[in-house]
Order: structure tokens, then C-alpha cells, then sequence
């Protein structure tokens, strides 16, 4: 069985994180399923990649918070690099030949890049089953049901789309009501519950060890995911820590994401030279293994941190984002 994942990944890193741990759960589960990814997102290469699964990387687009998009490296147009994109799709599709095409969050792909492929789908591949995954909360229902309007979301599902799975619970938030979602749609749809993350490669134990922590100290483990948008998390963390009494017993892990602009990365890392106790890297790719060692988090409120801290049961400060989602 093959299979063809989906990934924009037009913003941070947790839509590839939660793309992964899914392939990975299909691969332990399904002998003989073979995997292609295809995704946007520059840190893909940093991540532990399962046997049976490979990937292609399309040129990158970043997503500003007023929704805009633009290409992140390239020095070349919009169009022009979604056209590449749609093609690279295409193409990979064509010779791929997948059974099933499992599509991250939005039907018609980044500004419509998969339109072609899905009527090449439809017309070449017509045994191939179209499933779309969504995260339970996209946006407030009052951004997301005019989004989905505006681009015809909801007759994309109901044309194309075999199944929807919803990676939450409906007793929490029911996208069927909450979206809108047409009946002819909203029956397409089955939750899948949140994902429950595996514990990561090291051991409690070894990570405070090769964090040097004494027995009687606690760790605080901070990270805003990719961290594009994670300086004023970072920072006004850093400025509480001078409330703290001289004979504290805290360490601080602050892993400020790849995403983060170099300069903000400088200007916290001077901040914290004043701090001894503090520690601050750019990227881990077991950030599990680091939540299950920590005492407390402080984070930002996306879905895949979110699931890692219930997952291990830990204390934790969430903070959200306030900016469109979509």
C-alpha cells in the first residue's frame, strides 16, 4: 500500500510534527505501507525519519500573521513558486501512484496549489481515496467558516473528499457544528482523538544528567514551538525571573524553535547571560524526551505542544497565540 501525505507547512513546525508522529503510528501499524511526504517545511530534514518514509521538499512559503503569503527564500514570485509547487505535487502524484492522498488541513492545498493534482486524481487515479486531516480548532468559527466560504471548502469536501478525520474529541469542540459544516459534509467526518504522544529517546534521568541538574534542583522547560513568533514569550520569561528569591533552586531549558529571526535568538541569549541557571538552544528533534524530564512548562498554546504536555501529565503555563490562525 502507498501512501501520499500532504504538508504545506507555511507556518512553524507543527504541522510536519504532527504529520510525522502520524506516518510514524501508520508504519508500526500497517506492514508493507510505504510513505511519501511531500511538505514545505525547511526543518523536515532535521527529523527523525522512519523506515518507509521518504520525502520530497518543496520550496518554501512563509505565512505572515495577517494571513499574506510570501516565499521565505527563493527570490521569485508568489505565483511562480506555488506554480513550482503544483507541478512538484503533480508530478510526484503521477509517478507515485498513491492509494491514498492524505491532505493537511486546507481541501485545495496553499493557495489552491493542489487543484491540478486532485483532478488528475479524479480523471487518471480514480481508485485513490482523498482523506482530509484537520486539527479540531482551526480559528474561531468567525474567521474560519467566512474562510472556508471564500474559497469553497465545504463543495471541495463534498466533490472530492472521501473521509475527514479530525484529530480531537466532538465533546470538546465538534467542527460539524462549529464550522458549519454542511450534512453531506459533516458526514464525511470522523474524530480520531487527540494524539497522545510516545515518550521521546532519553530517559528523564539522562537528559537532567546531561543538563548537569543537582537532585534538589527543578527544571523549567520553555519552548514557542517553531518560534517565529516566540520572542515576547521568551522575553517576558526571562523578566520574571528576577522575582525569584536569591536562594532559588530552578534551572531553565529555553529552546527558542528554528523559525525564530537570529536577531531576536541574540537579543534573548544576552538577556539571559545575566542568568547562570539558564540554558538556551535552538532546535531539539526528541522535544519529548525533554517535557517527560521537566518539572513545569511554560509554552505556547499550539496543538502538538499542547498533546506532548497532557501526554506526560506535567504543570505546565500556556500561553496563545492572538494573531489569525488560518
Amino acid at each position: 500500500m502507498k501512501l501520499m501525505v500532504y504538508s504545506h507547512d507555511g507556518f512553524g513546525l507543527g504541522n510536519i510534527r504532527r504529520m510525522l508522529a502520524i506516518c510514524t503510528h501508520l508504519l508500526d501499524s500497517i506492514p508493507k505501507l510505504s510513505i511519501l511526504v511531500v511538505s514545505g517545511s525547511p526543518m523536515l530534514h532535521s527529523f527523525r525519519i522512519p523506515k518507509r518514509l521518504d520525502y520530497i521538499k518543496l520550496p518554501c512559503l512563509n505565512r505572515a500573521p495577517s494571513g499574506e503569503i510570501s516565499v521565505k527564500y527563493l527570490e521569485t514570485e508568489v505565483n511562480e513558486t506555488v506554480k513550482l509547487r503544483s507541478e512538484l505535487i503533480l508530478s510526484a502524484i503521477a509517478n507515485f501512484k498513491p492509494d491514498i492522498f492524505l491532505v493537511d488541513k486546507k481541501p485545495y492545498g496553499i493557495r489552491n496549489e493542489l487543484k491540478e493534482a486532485i483532478k488528475y486524481l479524479k480523471i487518471k487515479l480514480p481508485e485513490t481515496s482523498l482523506i482530509l486531516l484537520l486539527r479540531d480548532i482551526l480559528d474561531h468559527p468567525d474567521v474560519t467558516i467566512p474562510e472556508w466560504q471564500k474559497h469553497s471548502y465545504y463543495e471541495a469536501i463534498q466533490k472530492f473528499y472521501d473521509r475527514v478525520l479530525v484529530v480531537g474529541n466532538p465533546e470538546i469542540f465538534d467542527i460539524r457544528q462549529e464550522y458549519q459544516l454542511p450534512p453531506r459534509v459533516a458526514e464525511k467526518v470522523q474524530f480520531c482523538g487527540y494524539i497522545r504522544k510516545q515518550l521521546g529517546r532519553k530517559s528523564p534521568n539522562l537528559i537532567r544528567s546531561e543538563l548537569r541538574l543537582n537532585p534538589e534542583e527543578q527544571l523549567v522547560l520553555v519552548t514557542p514551538g517553531g518560534g517565529e513568533d516566540g520572542y515576547r514569550l521568551i522575553d517576558t520569561y526571562l523578566s520574571s525571573l528576577v522575582l525569584l528569591p536569591a536562594s532559588h533552586k530552578l534551572r531553565s531549558l529555553i529552546i527558542c524553535g528554528p523559525e525564530m529571526p537570529l536577531e531576536h535568538q541574540a537579543a534573548l541569549k544576552l538577556k539571559a547571560a545575566v542568568y547562570p541557571q539558564v540554558q538556551i538552544d535552538e532546535f531539539t528533534d526528541d522535544l519529548m524526551s525533554y517535557i517527560a524530564a521537566a518539572d513545569a512548562v511554560v509554552a505556547m498554546g499550539g496543538y502538538n505542544t499542547t498533546c506532548e504536555i497532557l501526554s506526560v501529565g506535567k504543570p505546565a503555563v500556556v500561553s496563545c497565540r492572538t494573531f489569525n490562525l488560518q
